[in-house]
């Protein structure tokens, strides 16, 4: 049905914030040792930009695109105890994989 559609891009669009926020948090593409665009995602360098104004906002109502929405969401990974949780599970999951690369 289109509502389950609807639930499950909405999922994937959480895990795919957090995976993305999560990255550009590490990434060191397009610094001095590092010039260059990111070779694993080109969304890489708008997260980066957002990661370095959601760090330090505390605005309920900011109005900075995806602000709110990423704080909230990374709030809940990282609070996070369900170890089934339909959101965190693949996350954390794929962080497995990559630590064992």
């Amino acid at each position: 049905t289109t509502t389950t559609l609807t639930a499950e891009v909405v999922l994937r669009q959480k895990q795919e914030r957090i995976l993305l926020l999560r990255h550009a948090s590490k990434c060191d593409a397009g610094t001095k040792n590092n010039p260059g665009p990111c070779k694993i995602t080109r969304h890489c360098s708008q997260m980066k930009t957002l990661w370095q104004h959601i760090k330090n906002c505390k605005d309920p109502q900011c109005k900075t695109l995806h602000c709110v929405s990423s704080r909230y969401i990374l709030s809940h990974y990282h609070g996070c105890k369900d170890h089934d949780c339909r959101i965190c599970k693949p996350v954390r999951d794929a962080k497995d994989r990559a630590k064992k690369k």
